[in-house]
């Protein structure tokens, strides 16, 4: 999935799109790209498995 889509996914939810109305809509960051942008950066951190940054404590964190 691309980074548009992705983006809309966050701020339109997954209905709104044709996947799941379980991701609720986020239209108050409609005007937020870099938070979102930020958002997309965490969701593929996470999918890849590799090693990312732990956004509380700013340090490394391996996957399991």
């Amino acid at each position: 999935m691309d980074d548009a889509r992705l983006r809309q996914v966050i701020v339109g939810g997954g209905a709104a799109v044709g996947l799941s109305s379980h991701m609720q809509a986020n239209p108050d960051l409609a005007d937020s790209p870099v938070l979102v942008g930020e958002l997309i950066g965490i969701v593929r951190a996470c999918a890849s498995g590799h090693d990312s940054k732990d956004m509380f404590s700013g340090t490394e964190k391996s996957p399991p």
